[in-house]
């Protein structure tokens, strides 16, 4: 089974990325949010709040959770979202800043909805063993 730091490893050795750190809330089911739930290392589509047409992959990693644990849906948590480093440079870093809200969505259906924390050009180091 390929975990999210196998994942990760991958895009790293074959794309350079940039991360931004933000706060997400993903919705309940009540709430018209997803059934299943969400790991580290899931790519829902990025969507600035203020534009929900314009999409964009984001790899989400959570750091306050293991790789193995899920996101509790409803509750608001830390992320680390990384975008390819073209993307970053050609669109995002002339669009966002700390406090640009977003949106997480499959599809049309809106999923999260966050706001950007923090601006990095490292990757966060991921640890697997977060208990």
């Amino acid at each position: 089974m390929r975990t999210p730091r196998m994942l990760l490893d991958d895009i790293r050795n074959n794309h350079a990325l940039h991360f931004i750190e933000g706060t997400v809330r993903y919705l309940t089911v009540e709430e018209g949010g997803r059934t299943k739930p969400i790991f580290s290392g899931y790519r829902g589509q990025f969507h600035y709040a203020d534009d929900p047409v314009l999409v964009f992959d984001g790899f989400q990693y959570f750091p306050d959770y293991r790789d193995d644990d899920s996101v509790p849906l409803g509750a608001t948590v830390r992320t680390h979202i990384g975008f390819l480093k073209e993307r970053w440079n050609d669109y995002h870093s002339k669009r966002m800043s700390v406090g640009s809200a977003f949106q997480i969505q499959e599809g049309t259906k809106v999923v999260g909805r966050g706001t950007v924390t923090g601006l990095v050009a490292n990757p966060p180091a991921f640890d697997s063993g977060r208990s």
